[in-house]
Parts: structure tokens; sequence; C-alpha cells
């Protein structure tokens, strides 16, 4: 089966944030080459509070779809003081390049 078919099948939310996340892989050449979350401005990174505002959902959803998105491994969760940073695993990465292949 396609992963367009596949991706189709997921509830509004759950596309809703992978394809964030996909939009955001390559807007930055710090997020697409990130090494160490540490280093890196916020403003280039998705933290839960921007997802759930971008998304315009609670940020208890949103810290719920990313936490199945992270058992699933297609995202990483790094906590940077208070802020939770999430990152593309290389999964989501072949995930989102084979979405905008179809």
């Amino acid at each position: 089966m396609p992963i367009k078919a596949l991706y189709n099948l997921l509830d509004y939310n759950k596309r809703s944030l992978i394809q964030l996340i996909c939009e955001n892989i390559g807007e930055s050449k710090e997020f697409s080459a990130l090494v160490d979350p540490h280093t890196i401005s916020m403003h280039t990174l998705l933290h839960l509070t921007g997802i759930a505002r971008k998304l315009e959902i609670s940020h208890l959803t949103a810290s719920k779809l990313v936490k199945e998105l992270e058992k699933q491994e297609l995202v990483e969760v790094y906590e940077v003081g208070k802020a939770k940073i999430v990152i593309p695993t290389q999964k989501l990465k072949a995930i989102c390049e084979a979405l905008r292949r179809e």
C-alpha cells in the first residue's frame, strides 16, 4: 500500500502534525542538520507549545500526539529547560520525502 494511502487513514490531528513537521524539515539549515538541540535557537525548532499554537489544539492534545509519534520512533523529544523540542527521526524524514514525491 502506498505511503500516501496509509497517511490518509490517519486522523486529522496526526496528519496535521506530520505535515507541520515535514514542512519544517527543510525550512532551515539548522533544523535539518541538527546535531545538538541545546545549541539551536528556539525559533528554528518545533516545541510542544509552538505545535499546539500552529495546529490550534490544546497543549495536552499536542503532547499526546507527539508521544504517539515518539512510540512509533518517528520523532525524538528533547527537554531543553522547560521546553520539549520535537525532532524528526530519519524514519519520518523518509516518509516526508515519499509523501512529497507522491
